[in-house]
């Protein structure tokens, strides 16, 4: 069994999995999020077929075109002002169950994440280093 993690790349520069395309999340209520981390969503399973919801969701392509401008690690941690205001321009609701997230954005300052130019550590390990580079490569993180 081979695992690779999805939060950095072979040369140790910070990944967003879903920033990337390479994930999604889907709650408990069906509720199709970019990661478990950030509970918003502007569609649900129930909306239709799965894999054209979510290839046609504005929401999710709006991320995938945003984030990566903002920051190569997690936007929730780098800039969650950012977050609130991508949020509110797709119309995402909260999906948590909890009703409050947009609160918590509007309170929430940027934290020290996995984003660090010039600190990167790149694998040590060739066959690692090969494996992710190779595993990424589809997904978009090497583009």
């Amino acid at each position: 069994i081979l695992i690779i993690d999805a939060y950095w790349d072979a040369k140790g520069q910070a990944v967003c999995p879903a920033a990337t395309g390479i994930s999604h999340h889907i709650s408990p209520w069906g509720a199709i999020e970019p990661c478990p981390p950030i509970q918003f969503a502007a569609e649900t399973i129930h909306d239709g077929d799965i894999a054209e919801t979510i290839e046609n969701s504005e929401f999710l392509a709006s991320f995938r075109r945003l984030i990566p401008q903002a920051t190569r690690g997690c936007v929730l941690m780098d800039d969650p002002k950012l977050l609130r205001e991508l949020v509110e321009l797709c119309g995402a609701k909260d999906s948590s169950g909890r009703n409050v997230g947009t609160a918590e954005l509007e309170a929430m300052l940027p934290v020290p994440g996995h984003h660090h130019p010039g600190e990167e550590i790149p694998e040590k390990h060739w066959l690692y280093r090969f494996a992710k580079k190779h595993w990424f490569f589809g997904f978009g993180a090497y583009g």
